[in-house]
């Protein structure tokens, strides 16, 4: 084969190689418009010279633009602070030398109005607002009938409280598991709350429970203390469990007189 076809056959293209690319002498020159062109050839698989030529001549004049952008923008840049420390040194040098009516580099800002602030009176204290108790038939209502949640919510705040009826009204949903979970000892424990707080309906109940061994052991001796409890306060159902046990029957007690308010003469006569 002579040299002239050896020449004129195309190289290898070994573009995007890695180590193994070999820069074609085509591209092998000084270009200003392809940076890193070992680099460039390696890196990327190219078609043929024609199409990283194109791709040259593209990143070449995008480079020119740039190049182009930054050194007016620059000069502009550079240029404004020349003109503004030199007008900064003028003002400067008036100043020392005693002249003050020459304009200012910023101007002030011109003060705002000020409005007289009138005087505040006094702001009046608000009245306690006073919290309505809920009414425990209203509640009652809404459990059964309705099953309020809120109306739950509410019981168990009035139960915290040892209310004696919100007690066994708990304790009853407790015992047949409405809304609540079913449990007999949390229903036994209230009801022994509200019969220490001295509600003869708890204390029967609380009778019966220990009498049947329910939410507690069996204990007969504790279920005649409680029915005699409530049987002093004639609680009638009390009574008649005491008689089917044969137990005799305790006095019912006298309530006691409500005691009349002193009047403001009987207390001037008492401290004379």
């Amino acid at each position: 084969m002579s040299a002239e076809q050896i020449q004129s056959q195309p190289a290898e293209n070994t573009s995007g190689k890695g180590k193994d690319s070999v820069l074609p002498d085509e591209l092998d020159r000084l270009n200003w418009s392809a940076l890193f062109l070992n680099w460039v050839w390696a890196k990327k698989l190219w078609d043929d010279i024609d199409q990283f030529h194109r791709v040259q001549y593209i990143w070449g004049h995008a480079a020119l633009i740039l190049y182009t952008l930054a050194v007016f923008g620059g000069g502009g840049a550079f240029y404004f602070a020349i003109e503004k420390s030199a007008k900064a040194e003028v003002i400067a040098a008036e100043w020392k030398s005693g002249r003050k009516d020459f304009p200012a580099l910023v101007t002030p800002p011109v003060p705002l109005p000020v409005k007289m602030a009138k005087k505040q009176e006094p702001e009046k204290e608000a009245s306690p607002e006073k919290k309505k108790t809920p009414d425990l038939t209203a509640i009652k209502t809404a459990i059964l009938g309705k099953k309020d949640k809120t109306a739950l919510r509410q019981l168990r705040e009035m139960a915290t409280k040892n209310n004696p009826e919100a007690l066994i009204l708990l304790a009853d949903l407790h015992a047949t598991g409405h809304m609540v979970l079913k449990n007999a000892s949390l229903a036994f424990n209230y009801y022994r709350r509200a019969a220490e707080a001295g509600d003869n309906e708890a204390q029967y109940r609380l009778g019966v429970l220990y009498k049947e061994g329910r939410g507690t052991p069996f204990d007969l001796k504790s279920a005649k203390k409680w029915f005699t409890r409530a049987a002093k306060k004639g609680h009638l159902k009390a009574r008649k469990a005491l008689e089917g046990l044969r137990v005799p029957l305790p006095p019912v007690d006298k309530p006691k007189p409500k005691s009349k308010p002193k009047s403001k003469k009987e207390e001037k006569k008492k401290t004379t």
